[in-house]
């Protein structure tokens, strides 16, 4: 993945490494690992932050890393347990919850930034508001009985 000027290119790896490197001068510019040692499945640079990316583990977090500071921080959780969780990123607890009847996979944050869609087990998606609403705001039936499959985005 590029970041939005183009100078950066990141990676990610099974082995939980997010590995930058720099376009002009061909060289590995950092390299990060995940702090929990969870596959990365999934990376996305923001669109407006050159320095901000956001990696998806295997364990079902969100990790989100300022590339001139190298700290990742969980800002939104999902799994069986049948709840979307988001945090607070600068002090880590959960600001919201919204538990559903289904479990959610896919999270990704629409380009307002406060709404958050996730996917769920039996094909609907759910948006809600991160602003502590305890329900999803609207649920749309997007495919049969089959999961939605995992993505990623950022928005800034």
């Amino acid at each position: 993945m590029y970041n939005c000027k183009d100078e950066h290119i990141a990676s990610v790896s099974r082995k939980g490494d997010l590995i930058l490197h720099n376009l002009a001068s061909g060289t590995k510019a950092a390299e990060h690992r995940d702090p929990n040692g969870q596959v990365l499945e999934a990376l996305d640079y923001s669109p407006m932050s050159r320095h901000l990316l956001v990696t998806a583990g295997d364990d079902g977090s969100i990790h989100l890393w300022d590339t001139t500071g190298r700290n990742p921080k969980i800002i939104a959780s999902v799994g069986l347990d049948m709840k979307l969780y988001s945090f607070d990123s600068g002090s880590r607890k959960p600001s919201s919850c919204f538990p559903y009847d289904a479990p959610f996979s896919s999270p990704a944050f629409i380009d307002d930034g406060l709404t958050l869609a996730a996917g769920t087990s039996t094909g609907q998606v759910a948006f809600c508001d991160v602003r502590g609403k305890p329900q999803p705001i609207t649920v749309l039936h997007a495919y049969g009985n089959s999961e939605v499959i995992p993505a990623l985005s950022i928005t800034c």
